[in-house]
């Protein structure tokens, strides 16, 4: 099986979709039945995704959406289907699964999410 995996949520700042996506992207390339995760790529490896995206397996690469290097036995956008990097439509269109995590958690009691630690 090959895995596409949008990765363009691995941007420079690491939270917990980047943290999320690749505990993802390390659990399936363990895997017997995964040959390969393909990572398309919107921006360069951020430090600390390199250890995952150079990892036995893994292929962390540009992938537009008129790639032919795109296609996968199942695609998964880690946080919703309207990822940037990959045509979802064409792809699901096809007959191939697109797999769908919606990330819809935020944890309201981290202060970084405040203006103020009066409204956390």
């Amino acid at each position: 099986m090959r895995i596409l995996v949008d990765g363009s949520y691995l941007a420079a700042s690491e939270m917990g979709t980047q943290v999320a996506t690749l505990a993802t992207i390390d659990a399936l390339r363990r895997r017997d039945d995964v040959r390969e995760v393909v990572v398309a790529l919107a921006h360069p490896i951020p430090p600390y995704a390199a250890a995952i995206l150079g990892a036995d397996k893994v292929s962390a690469t540009p992938c537009p959406s008129t790639s032919s290097t795109c296609w996968a036995t199942v695609t998964w956008p880690p946080a919703g289907p309207a990822g940037p990097l990959v045509a979802w439509r064409r792809l699901a269109s096809g007959g191939r699964p697109v797999v769908l995590t919606l990330l819809d958690l935020i944890a309201y009691r981290i202060g970084s999410y405040h203006d103020s630690p009066s409204t956390g």
